[in-house]
């Protein structure tokens, strides 16, 4: 039940609403309507941390985050943001201070707890907030992060540190888990669970791959997209890895004739998976291919692949079709994969 203030501010937005915009400047009112969100999210901010420490939210909910997010009807990641972002900047007085006169947003804030969590030694990080407040107060978040940026690749070099990601705390570390595993019959399962900053990157990157491989007309429903996307991100890491060591493969083996059409015969990766053959001449348009002449298992010579024209015009076929999103020729179960392709002649 709204009472008080609460109910004050409810009338006041039903005046706003009730007025006449069109054909009225509107450019001062937007701004400071801004300012006001700005401080409205801050003392949603403050009340959120209060209701932490006050342990209401244990009627119902497994955590404050989950009660935010049943209650407000928002998002997971939403509910997990605000409530980081709440406890977080209710240690930073100066920043907490100007995000609730509405002098810096609230994306201001995040940027700088975000440059807190990096720097990860508070004793100079107290000393640089009151900087970073007020370059806040008169240039945009990205400014911000940029300009914090600069000073901890400085605070890095003072205190003789290599720049990365500080260790994940405790918290962080249950709040994150993976798990991979393979059927007998090859099928990948993948199952994750991440805090709300890996999600978000993690949000980001699918999205990216997502509307990168989509085709008008796709016949690849969304989850089989999001999983292409999956598998293009884990391939462009895989080639954007620093030369220095040996690059990550995968292996491929196909009996040659079989890859050039005239058999069907052995076609599997390195640890005896089975692959489509479709798929396999699909993946050549990509791989660096060599012949391995073999007697009685045993490999005798390597050689690179001289393939026929067919077989090198099936290969392009296939990855057309697959960039298409339509079903490779041969086998409709065909996966896609990347990587250096032995093929085995005996």
């Amino acid at each position: 039940m709204f009472i008080g203030t609460i109910t004050q501010i409810s009338d006041a937005l039903d005046e706003l609403a009730a007025e006449t915009v069109a054909g009225i400047p509107q450019g001062d009112v937007i701004v400071a309507l801004e300012g006001l969100r700005t401080r409205l999210e801050a003392e949603v901010a403050r009340r959120i941390v209060a209701l932490h420490h006050s342990c209401d939210w244990t009627e119902g909910a497994q955590s404050c985050a989950a009660w935010v997010r049943h209650n407000t009807r928002t998002s997971t990641f939403v509910a997990n943001t605000r409530v980081r972002l709440s406890r977080s900047a209710a240690d930073l007085t100066t920043t907490s201070t100007a995000w609730a006169a509405g002098e810096v947003t609230t994306k201001h804030v995040e940027m700088i707890v975000k440059i807190r969590r990096l720097a990860d030694n508070d004793e100079y990080f107290f000393a640089y907030e009151t900087f970073l407040v007020d370059l806040a107060k008169v240039e945009t978040p990205e400014i911000v992060y940029a300009t914090g940026r600069g000073w901890l690749d400085a605070l890095n070099d003072h205190l003789d540190r290599d720049g990365s990601d500080p260790k994940p705390t405790p918290k962080r570390v249950e709040n994150q888990a993976v798990y991979y595993s393979q059927t007998l019959d090859g099928i990948g399962i993948l199952n994750g669970t991440f805090d709300a900053e890996g999600a978000a990157i993690i949000e980001v990157a699918l999205d990216l791959a997502y509307e990168r491989g989509h085709r008008a007309g796709d016949l690849r429903n969304p989850s089989t997209q999001r999983a292409d996307a999956f598998i293009e991100i884990c391939q462009a890491y895989i080639e954007g890895r620093p030369s220095t060591g040996n690059r990550p493969n995968l292996l491929l083996i196909n009996e040659l004739a079989a890859f050039e059409g005239h058999i069907i015969g052995r076609c599997e990766t390195i640890n005896g998976q089975p692959i489509p053959q479709p798929a396999i001449r699909r993946i050549a348009c990509y791989a660096n291919i060599n012949i391995i002449n073999t007697h009685n298992g045993i490999p005798l010579t390597i050689s690179a692949a001289s393939l026929s024209e067919w077989a090198v015009a099936a290969a392009a076929q296939e990855r057309q079709r697959s960039e298409m999103g339509a079903e490779p020729l041969a086998a409709p179960d065909a996966v896609g994969a990347q990587g250096n392709m032995p093929i085995a002649s005996s």
